[in-house]
């Protein structure tokens, strides 16, 4: 009787609930089975290991898949968003947990682990690049690198509130204030270290931004994303550490990236990356180093074909050299995307000898909204 009567509370909660609010769900979640992954270096044995992953988690050191799950609540001006993610063997909150006030159409203030997208720089190509850079070259482009999201702290190292302004159409003005995960913290610490920023979208030309994130090694961003050729999409960035971490050049303080997607034919597309992270050696820092890649894609009736090539150089006078490559087959489906292929990575030592590695990567990704 007890089980009943809790069920019915919980019922009427929920009822109550919808009734007097917009309910939305979604869900977005990534997977990967790697029958066979070859790690074969300079010195020392050859291992071969098989892996259930998602691809970004093997450059963090950490398998099992990305599974996230997102449900609102919309009750007008005040709102709840709740995401709940399986990653990196924990169950959780992780990225995102916050209310909302919106009293107006130009202003917004968030107060949880949030982030607001709408600044954030191009990604990098949707291939196995991260496979060919586990050992070699393949990711490092875009995203942060050209300009960072507003971002409270949606992987736990934070929490805080982000402001957000609209004023007039197309400009977007924004500040990601972050508080230490208890919540309080020293007034000038929370502000050196919180994020400011601002965007104009162009009509038929492009969006240009500027802005301060003082958690990403104190920085000063400033990116254009050109978007005036039909089918052709250019992202430019600009980054400048100010960090006592990197004064006078150390480990690389400054950081030009680029990313590129052309649309030469309704069948063909090309994605291209560059990256150049520029400092000088000082001490144990390094001198900095550029990335390149290149991903053609081809669309066929049965699926879309990609074939991707990543390279990167040390500036240094002595440095590796960083090879990657993959080849894929992916089929859009409903509810996601289904992907096989293979990528292998290679380091090549500036005094000889070379480090390979080998994957055959099986991909599913989930998006439902």
């Amino acid at each position: 009787m007890k089980k009943l009567i809790a069920i019915l509370v919980v019922f009427a909660l929920f009822a109550s609930t919808a009734f007097a609010a917009d309910v939305y769900f979604g869900a977005w979640g990534r997977a990967d089975f790697t029958p066979i992954r070859i790690v074969a270096p300079d010195v020392g044995d050859s291992v071969t290991t098989t892996a259930t992953e998602v691809n970004w988690g093997i450059l963090q050191g950490w398998g099992t898949p990305a599974f996230g799950f997102q449900f609102t609540l919309d009750g007008g001006e005040i709102g709840f968003t709740g995401k709940i993610k399986v990653a990196g063997n924990s169950v959780g909150g992780d990225e995102g947990a916050w209310t909302w006030w919106k009293p107006a159409d130009i202003f917004q203030l968030t107060v949880g682990w949030a982030r607001w997208e709408v600044l954030r720089g191009a990604g990098a190509a949707e291939s196995f690049n991260n496979y060919a850079g586990y050992m070699g070259a393949g990711y490092g482009f875009g995203e942060e690198n050209i300009f960072a999201r507003f971002d409270t702290g949606a992987n736990g190292d934070a929490i805080g509130a982000i402001i957000q302004l609209t004023p007039i159409e197309n400009l977007y003005v924004g500040a990601a204030i972050r508080t230490p995960v208890g919540g309080v913290g020293e007034t000038e610490d929370v502000f050196k270290y919180s994020q400011y920023a601002f965007g104009y979208n162009i009509p038929g030309i492009g969006l240009a931004r500027a802005g301060y994130f003082g958690d990403r090694e104190e920085s000063i961003q400033a990116a254009f994303a050109l978007k005036a050729v039909d089918g052709v999409s250019v992202d430019l960035g600009f980054t400048y550490k100010m960090a006592d971490s990197v004064k006078d050049g150390a480990d690389n303080n400054m950081v030009i990236a680029l990313v590129a997607d052309i649309g030469i034919t309704d069948m063909i597309k090309v994605w291209f990356g560059a990256t150049a992270n520029l400092g000088k050696e000082v001490a144990d820092k390094a001198a900095g180093d550029i990335t390149f890649g290149l991903n053609p894609t081809f669309s066929l009736d049965f699926g879309t074909i990609g074939l991707g090539a990543y390279f990167t150089l040390g500036l240094a006078e002595k440095s590796d050299v960083l090879l990657g490559f993959d080849l894929y087959l992916s089929k859009n489906v409903g509810g996601g995307e289904f992907k096989a292929g293979v990528g292998m990575g290679m380091v090549s030592h500036d005094g000889g000898g070379s480090d390979i590695t080998f994957a055959i990567p099986i991909e599913i990704t989930y998006s439902i909204w």
